[in-house]
């Protein structure tokens, strides 16, 4: 028993001791002296371990030796305080600091790698088509600016005809500009069948000539496309933003047989949008259209005859891809 015990006691203290040792403190030590001497063996013996073994086994040494020097590299790479501070600075800020990234556009192939993992487990075989939509959706060139304070009045008059509708369209909102686009430009699209002109714009207080803002797109299409350089006119706030008060008004006939409605969908995001309506005749039916909620907006009646609906409160987000219809329908 004591000589058992004396034996347990010597190898525990020279051979198993140092290898615990070597394993949990020293893994980079290890894995670079093994591999060291695995491909000191592979070089030297290339031959003669294919010889007693099998043909292949001595570069299959080499290379193994090869690995585990790498791994240990890599080991000791990791445990380095430069690694730590490295991944601190460069990994762990694309998820709790983005935005110290100085390049938007690194952020963007990030989030899109990021929503390609998230749906490819729901959609194996359109996860890509369905990263590309949202990216399209949310993350295009219309990110240069946001509206705020979004209202929309619209007076609505049926002809004695009782065909044409006469659209009086009025916008009111303040613009705010992404702080690091240098140039954004406003540019909306309008689409209607009958006739469509801009009668009055205004940015803060300043009265803004309407010609060439409003033009079609092509040509000889009923596509209008409103556009106008933000840059010039923003202003900044307390906040730092850079802000402008946009009003402009548009006239619209349509021919009520073929185009009974007036549809609007946002392509940027608006933080609060009401929409007032009134008409000489007939009744307005309003829905709220696009992803997301879809309950009924009850409308509020105003001194003035106008019915409101709002689609966000002034502390809320409209999405772009959200928007609403506004049905005329004939008494």
């Amino acid at each position: 028993m004591k000589f058992g015990s004396r034996l347990y006691g010597f190898v525990d203290k020279v051979l198993i001791t140092p290898l615990l040792w070597l394993v949990t403190k020293q893994v980079t030590l290890l894995l670079v002296g093994v591999g060291v001497l695995l491909t000191f063996i592979g070089a030297a013996y290339d031959q003669n371990l294919d010889d007693f073994f099998r043909p292949g086994v001595g570069d299959f040494v080499l290379k193994s030796g090869s690995a585990i020097i790498g791994a240990g590299v890599f080991s000791a790479i990791m445990k380095s305080a430069q690694f730590t501070e490295v991944f601190q600075r460069h990994v762990f800020d694309v998820f709790y600091n983005p935005e110290t990234f100085a390049v938007q556009d690194d952020l963007k192939a990030k989030w899109e790698k990021l929503t390609q993992a998230i749906l490819k487990p729901i959609l194996p075989s359109s996860h890509r088509d369905a990263t590309a939509g949202i990216m399209a959706q949310f993350f295009n060139s219309d990110l240069q600016y946001h509206f705020e304070n979004f209202e929309v009045t619209l007076d609505i008059t049926l002809q004695q005809d009782g065909k044409m509708l006469q659209i009086g369209h009025k916008t009111i909102a303040d613009v705010v500009l992404a702080p690091n686009h240098p140039a954004p430009v406003l540019r909306q699209k309008i689409n209607v069948d009958g006739d469509c002109s801009l009668k009055s714009l205004f940015i803060d207080t300043e009265k803004i000539p309407v010609e060439n803002h409003l033009v079609r797109d092509p040509p000889t299409s009923a596509n209008r496309v409103f556009q106008l350089e933000l840059g010039k006119y923003a202003k900044p706030r307390a906040d730092g933003d850079r802000v402008l008060r946009l009003e402009r008004i548009y006239h619209l006939l349509q021919d009520v047989t073929k185009e009974p409605y007036i549809l609007a969908t946002t392509e940027r995001f608006v933080k609060g949008f009401t929409v007032k309506a009134r008409t000489n005749s007939g009744k307005l039916f309003f829905k709220r259209t696009g992803v997301g909620n879809i309950d009924p907006v009850i409308p509020q009646e105003d001194a003035e005859g106008y019915l409101r609906w709002v689609l966000v409160p002034p502390d809320k987000l409209l999405m772009p891809g959200q928007g609403y219809i506004l049905i005329f329908m004939k008494s």
